[in-house]
């Protein structure tokens, strides 16, 4: 018996827990709709940057983005592709920013930092919206470079996956062959609630649940920041969690149990979400739970 997370192979399986793209693509267009409106622009160009015309969930968060924004008085303009490259859609979004377009959609993670760093070099008021959630797309919502990204929820995919497949195990019924996991909206106003700030009179903190990171330290009251706090030319986070090792590993692989897997410098659990369970004035405990 198969249980299919996110991407399901051509093969039958019980159940496919996944993101519905088009749903996800109609649900940035609504966005791009509600910042033009606050922003009092009726009309205008939008471009969208997808990696390609063939990976079939870009097509998809392409197609709901345009239904979306039928009848509302825009022109959409030529999809354009980059292959993903956070370069190219740079320099493609930079361009649609010199036709005069009003907004740009991103389809995925590349896509929507491109057009984010071209917003950001232009110091323009563009609307940039994307797709996905890494650090660098975080910081560019938080700056005011996009006005949100379109995240998937992949612990919602894998807590449901499990259970799914504990059913299975056991013979009972499973439900619906599909489920829709849906998306999160994250905008500059969630990136605050997402953020944790101790304060115990003497010393104020702010941390995030993203990989429980430490963002500023400052002294009570005061406005001098003490702690680093990034430089895209030199290192970009602030004062990340190392676990379960420090540095690079070599060729970026370990070997478990005779199997080789790939890990990141420093470990994994700097880019992952954790929940704050307990916070007082001066102590916050965070919790992560394996997926």
């Amino acid at each position: 018996k198969i249980v299919y997370v996110d991407s399901p192979a051509n093969y039958e399986g019980i159940q496919t827990l996944a993101t519905d793209n088009k749903s996800a693509g109609k649900s940035g267009g609504e966005e791009m709709l509600k910042a033009l409106e606050a922003a009092g622009i009726t009309s205008g160009k939008i471009g969208i940057i997808t990696p390609n015309a063939a990976t079939n969930s870009n097509v998809n968060r392409e197609m709901g983005f345009k239904e979306a924004l039928e009848g509302a008085g825009f022109e959409i303009l030529e999809t354009q592709y980059s292959e993903g490259d956070a370069a190219k859609s740079k320099d493609i979004a930079a361009n649609y920013i010199a036709q005069g377009c009003v907004g740009i959609f991103g389809c995925n993670e590349g896509c929507t930092v491109g057009i984010g760093n071209a917003i950001r070099e232009a110091g323009t008021d563009v609307m940039g919206i994307g797709f996905d959630k890494s650090d660098t797309i975080l910081e560019l919502v938080k700056e005011g470079s996009l006005v949100c990204t379109i995240t998937q929820n992949p612990d919602l995919m894998g807590y449901e996956g499990i259970k799914t497949a504990v059913k299975a195990l056991k013979g009972e019924e499973v439900g619906e062959s599909y489920v829709d996991t849906g998306v999160s909206i994250v905008d500059a106003e969630a990136l605050k609630k997402m953020r944790i700030t101790l304060d115990n009179g003497c010393i104020q903190v702010a941390v995030d649940t993203y990989g429980g990171e430490l963002q500023s330290l400052k002294r009570h009251d005061a406005v001098t920041e003490y702690l680093w706090q990034g430089n895209p030319a030199t290192y970009r986070r602030k004062a990340i969690n190392i676990f379960p090792y420090v540095a690079r590993l070599t060729n970026g692989t370990y070997m478990l149990d005779g199997k080789v897997y790939k890990m990141q410098a420093h470990g994994f659990i700097a880019d992952m979400e954790m929940r704050c369970e307990k916070k007082g004035d001066s102590q916050a405990v965070f919790l992560f739970e394996s997926d």
